[in-house]
């Protein structure tokens, strides 16, 4: 899959240093437009506006929000102009207080990939939003971590478990994959892994796109499966995490939920994300 058209997720309410770092940088290097598509609510108006009688009063009190809006939208605004700064192709600024999933959703249809980032003061609001994307976007979605995500990827981290979710998103990153200097296909054990004749056949599709992959197995012990997974990505110092989300039925859906919603809450590398 070629990247050329990137839907960058911005909130002003947030730091947006790192995704607009990502976002850039993916944009000069694979020659992208990137869609800035800024989530914001409107500053509440004040007691006395909503007693406004007359178009003239009515009018001022329009005026008013308008440039409440815009002194709110103006700084990341400006952040995000200096970020895409020399891209090759002019950024789109797409301001949006209303149904953000809904117009998310809807823009995924001409997005190669979703890159977000890390909402703390609004987690629950955030990763609704997220999981949204995941779930029913047409684009695999990248979530980048503070405080800066590295210049490329050159360690990359693969949760294998046979999936067909897990196959999507290796799919999805084959374009990061084929750059790294080492990619791990990381199978945890005993969570209904995939079979072993399964595992050469895999690295060797790999290594026909051009990616020297390794197998790794990990024993959880008594530690969760995300947090297996995040020991294998500090121990590597791997930079990309891919992971295919929601691989069960509906009633295993609850276990592997669970180890989604953990990464997602606190990612230990830049996490690319499909369903």
């Amino acid at each position: 899959m070629e990247l050329k058209d990137i839907l960058l997720l911005i909130d002003p309410a947030a730091s947006n240093v790192a995704r607009l770092a990502l976002a850039a940088k993916l944009a000069r290097a694979h020659g992208a437009s990137v869609r800035g598509l800024c989530l914001y609510q409107a500053p509440a108006p004040s007691v006395a506006e909503g007693y406004a009688l007359g178009a003239v009063a009515v009018a001022a009190v329009v005026r008013h929000e308008a440039e409440a809006v815009e002194e709110l939208l103006a700084p990341t605004h400006r952040a995000f102009l200096n970020a895409m700064h020399g891209a090759a192709l002019a950024p789109v600024w797409e301001p949006q207080s209303d149904l953000w999933i809904e117009e998310a959703l809807a823009r995924t249809a001409t997005a190669d990939l979703v890159i977000v980032g890390r909402e703390a003061r609004a987690p629950d609001r955030w990763r609704e939003l997220v999981e949204s994307l995941v779930l029913c976007g047409g684009a695999p979605v990248l979530i980048a971590p503070e405080p800066t995500p590295p210049a490329r990827f050159r360690r990359a981290m693969v949760a294998w478990n046979g999936s067909r979710e897990a196959k999507r998103a290796l799919d999805d990153a084959l374009m990061f994959l084929k750059g790294c200097e080492r990619t791990d296909l990381v199978v945890v054990e005993g969570r209904h892994g995939p079979a072993d004749h399964d595992l050469p056949d895999l690295v060797g599709h790999l290594q026909r796109h051009g990616v020297a992959a390794t197998v790794w197995r990990l024993q959880p012990h008594d530690e969760s499966v995300a947090d297996a997974l995040r020991r294998h990505c500090r121990q590597t110092k791997a930079d990309l995490l891919v992971l295919g989300a929601y691989s069960h039925s509906k009633v295993g859906e609850q276990v592997f939920g669970g180890v989604t919603r953990s990464l997602l809450g606190a990612p230990p590398a830049t996490l690319l994300i499909s369903h």
